[in-house]
């Protein structure tokens, strides 16, 4: 204990220190998840500043996330509610800061990646406790109760657990690649994580989050070099004891399998593609980015904009107690890229389309370079498992959260400040 709290005294120890603590603090929701971003990214940008350390301001990624950012507040600058819009867009270079507050902290702070291993391991376990005890006995440790179709544990009324989950369980497994710990007893540990956790995320009710799942597994599976076949042989299981778990609950049933079949319309003349509600939403932003295509109608305007007469469906949807879409409204079109041409046109969505697309060229890189059979990979296992992270993110064709939240937006850019942090994608001097 004494060795740790040595460690970080220093300004960079204590920014480590809340990042460290943040995969926790997500849970409790945004507010203090951007409290502790905008802390940590403020106390390594004066680090870097003190250290002359220049090279972490002066890159690539900085550069095109500069010009990009540039470009949203101008949108919003010149949208029909410029601070409205600016809600969104002007503060947004935090995450810019935030990605190399990770990188320099990942290259300068001693022990960083064992330190942080066991705080996540710590999180997922009590989050993966306490969900357990909701689904089983009903109430959470807080009291919180379970309603029969969606685990929420610690996330109480908002059912985000799938999404957290989702994200937060394979950086797990990509800051274990990353450490000495990476054998096959650390591995045992993460194997038995993701069978609670895949699990857990279908006990939270997300089907989309479960899709995401089922394909990022796919993906880590064929790309990782080591322990193939002990993911695979976990996922199957969790498959196992998830048709069990849907077999012998009716309300898990009803949510996962027979709304789905309803919604999609199998079995009827009228097959669609997403839930009606969404493609309500679908159908509004479509109209939306016809009027403006190019440079869209500014960010976070989406919720403002929708209800106008000529966009608008004269529909209303009833999809819970608490929710009915009207005339296809919401706060933002659930869609990354249908978000990104609404609200930033043409010239804000190819940027982000071209990255996703980079991606998939390195994945491309990576499967060539399994079939040389050199036995040199052209990633490490890390490497792959951020990477895949970040395309599910960006994953085009599923129902998505808000391109601009900020809880959300902390787990797009944890797994790219990580991935950056590795030489082998992105050449910083560290001296």
């Amino acid at each position: 204990m004494h060795s740790f709290l040595k460690l970080h005294e220093s300004q960079l120890g204590f920014a480590s220190l809340l990042l460290y603590l943040l995969p926790a603090i997500l849970i409790t929701g945004p507010f203090l998840s951007d409290i502790f971003l905008i802390t940590i990214s403020l106390l390594i940008l004066v680090q870097i500043i003190k250290s002359k350390r220049y090279q972490y301001l002066n890159n690539i990624f900085i550069k095109i996330f500069a010009i990009y950012y540039c470009y949203l507040v101008l949108r919003s600058i010149f949208s029909i509610d410029p601070l409205f819009s600016l809600e969104s867009s002007l503060f947004y270079f935090r995450y810019a800061m935030f990605t190399i507050a990770i990188i320099y902290i990942v290259h300068h702070q001693e022990k960083f990646i064992e330190y942080f291993l066991v705080f996540l391991l710590t999180t997922i376990s009590i989050l993966i406790i306490d969900s357990y005890i909701q689904y089983f006995f009903d109430y959470n440790t807080f009291g919180w109760q379970y309603n029969g179709q969606r685990i929420t544990s610690f996330f109480g009324d908002e059912a985000v657990l799938g999404q957290y989950l989702l994200r937060i369980m394979p950086l797990y497994f990509g800051v274990l690649a990353m450490s000495s710990n990476y054998s096959r007893r650390g591995v045992g540990i993460a194997l038995l994580m993701f069978f609670l956790t895949d699990i857990l995320i279908y006990l939270s009710g997300g089907r989309t989050v479960f899709f995401l799942l089922s394909l990022m597994t796919f993906l880590v599976i064929l790309l990782i070099g080591k322990f193939k076949l002990e993911r695979l042989v976990v996922f199957i299981l969790s498959i196992i004891s998830i048709a069990a778990i849907t077999f012998f609950s009716p309300d898990i049933k009803n949510r996962m399998l027979d709304r789905t079949i309803q919604q999609i319309g199998i079995g009827t003349d009228n097959i669609n593609i997403v839930s009606p509600h969404h493609q309500l939403i679908y159908d509004t932003s479509i109209k939306m980015i016809k009027e403006n295509p190019v440079i869209g109608h500014g960010p976070k305007l989406f919720r403002i904009l929708c209800d106008k007469k000529e966009y608008s469906s004269n529909q209303q949807l009833r999809i819970s107690d608490q929710h009915t879409i009207i005339n296809g409204c919401s706060t933002h079109p659930h869609n990354t890229y249908l978000q990104l041409m609404v609200e930033t046109g043409i010239v804000g969505t190819v940027p982000v389309v071209f990255l996703f697309l980079y991606l998939i060229y390195l994945v491309i890189r990576q499967i060539f370079s399994f079939l040389r059979l050199s036995g040199k990979y052209f990633l490490n296992d890390n490497s792959v498992i951020f990477l895949v992270i970040i395309i599910i993110n960006l994953w085009p064709f599923v129902p998505s959260m808000n391109f601009f939240n900020n809880w959300i937006n902390i787990l797009y850019f944890l797994p790219l400040g990580l991935l950056l942090s590795s030489q082998e994608i992105f050449k910083i001097n560290k001296k």
